[in-house]
Formats: structure tokens, sequence, C-alpha cells
């Protein structure tokens, strides 16, 4: 059982993970050869906190515009909330379609990074 300091120690660290996300209004993007491939060309980028690492022949608008969407769910829900409702998301969808490939495709957020204009 975790005691009040050890809930602090959680606290303090989302807040410091938390506050470059307050400050800036777009991700940093790095485009990088050295993004693994779990499949194929996939992923072609990958977004942690407000970094997003772009796979390098892949930066696009559209890979842009769903990243961006990833960043602000980062700013929204705070780095172990998402963390916690991301990985949550997943598990449920790798329950119901017993494919990891299908608890990506049908994770929340990556649905609503789809659906980004």
């Amino acid at each position: 059982m975790p005691d009040l300091t050890d809930i602090l120690i959680l606290l303090a660290l989302n807040l410091l993970l938390w506050t470059p996300l307050l400050i800036l209004k777009h991700p940093i993007f790095i485009v990088t050869e050295r993004l693994p491939r779990l499949r194929g060309d996939f992923p072609a980028g990958v977004s942690w906190l407000f970094l997003v690492f772009v796979r390098k022949g892949f930066d696009s608008a559209e890979l842009r515009r769903h990243e961006e969407v990833h960043f602000r769910q980062w700013r929204r829900y705070s780095p172990l909330v998402m963390g916690a409702l991301y990985l949550g998301s997943s598990l449920y969808w790798l329950i119901r379609t017993r494919s990891l490939w299908g608890a990506y495709w049908h994770n929340r957020f990556e649905v609503e990074a789809r659906k980004a204009p």
C-alpha cells in the first residue's frame, strides 16, 4: 500500500513531466531513421509527451495533425493519467480483438487522432 510519500513523489513526477506540455503550444518533431518497426513501416510516428519521433521519409501534414492530437491528449489528461488510460484502452481492445494491431487500431486515443481534420 503506497504511503503519503509515495503519492507525493508520483504527483511531483507528474507535474514535472506535465510542465513542458503546458508551456509549449506544439510538440517538438524529431525526424529519425532509428524508430523501431513493429509491422512493415509501422509506426510512422510515435508521440511521447511533448516529443514526436517521425520515421524519415514519412513526415506529412496528415501525420503531424495525428500526432498533434496525441500532444493535446497528453496535455489534457496529464502524463500519468494519459499513460494509464492509453494502456487501459489498449488492454481492453487486446482482449476483445486478440490482436496487437486491433488493440492499436481500436484504442480510443488512436481513433480520436485519426479523426483529426
